[in-house]
């Protein structure tokens, strides 16, 4: 069975664009704390459809996701005739996880409410 679930922070906005069918894709980069939590394994990710769709508009490079999906290898010839190596998940659904931090400064709860 080849599937993964995974739960991290998007290291970067999400790239989006349509197939020649009409199609949004969705590629974008998972950082996946390893145990030590003082590193994280890059995941590349892709997803298709609505899910592209929902990714595009509403999740911003920091925020956290879990993503559930499948492994995907291939290969392919860049134009100098190089082979190419990957691996990435196809994922069809996520879940919205934590937004980034906007600001490490915090504004005293005196200061927010005027009372």
């Amino acid at each position: 069975m080849n599937q993964v679930s995974l739960v991290g922070r998007l290291a970067q906005e999400p790239e989006i664009f349509y197939s020649k069918e009409g199609k949004a894709v969705a590629k974008y980069r998972l950082a996946v704390p390893k145990m030590n939590k003082k590193e994280a394994d890059f995941i590349q990710c892709v997803s298709f459809g609505k899910t592209a769709e929902t990714i595009g508009n509403y999740v911003t490079k920091g925020q956290q996701i879990g993503v559930t999906g499948r492994i995907d290898t291939g290969k392919y010839t860049t134009r100098e005739g190089q082979t190419r190596y990957y691996t990435q998940v196809i994922v069809p659904t996520f879940t919205f996880g934590a937004k980034p931090q906007t600001s490490s400064h915090s504004t005293p709860i005196s200061e927010e409410i005027p009372f």
